[in-house]
């Protein structure tokens, strides 16, 4: 295992953090927008309902 030398800076690497966190947001957007098509009738199986649009981002 390595471990990289901490930086004198902290803000050196923000933008990169930045970057990721917004992919990563991304991300788990799209896959909550493909996945809302299949709640329906998973929620429906365990009875309970699920009201598309009634969610808002």
């Amino acid at each position: 295992m390595k471990m990289p030398i901490a930086r004198t800076d902290a803000r050196s690497g923000e933008q990169v953090v930045h970057r990721v966190c917004t992919d990563a947001l991304t991300c788990v957007a799209e896959v909550m927008n493909d996945m809302e098509p299949l709640l329906a009738d998973a929620l429906s199986a365990c009875h309970l309902v699920w009201r598309p649009g009634s969610v808002r981002f």
